[in-house]
């Protein structure tokens, strides 16, 4: 696993470079939490799929320490990852 940061958001990954031939899974924490609850789905499933976990803004070791997101933030969030990266197809979990 691969601790990356993009934006001031920390997040792990299982393989880095992604493989564009598998599909991407994003796992996304719950409140209170952050992307270490998710490090045996990244681990593990990397043979299957591209994996993903972030530390959402104000949470973990993310930078934005914001720490309260609305829905709307949350999806600029999401739609400014998957547009930053060229793979096709993106599973949220």
């Amino acid at each position: 696993m691969q601790n990356q940061e993009a934006g001031g958001i920390q997040f792990v990954s299982g393989n880095w470079p992604f493989d564009p031939n598998k599909p991407t899974l994003i796992f996304i924490h719950g409140a209170a939490l952050n992307k270490d609850c998710w490090e045996t789905q990244v681990k593990f499933l990397t043979e299957f799929a591209n994996t993903v976990a972030i530390d959402l803004p104000g949470h973990g070791t993310s930078k934005n320490q914001v720490k309260i997101m609305s829905p709307i933030m949350l999806s600029r969030l999401w739609i400014s990852l998957i547009l930053s990266n060229p793979l096709d197809l993106f599973l949220v979990a």
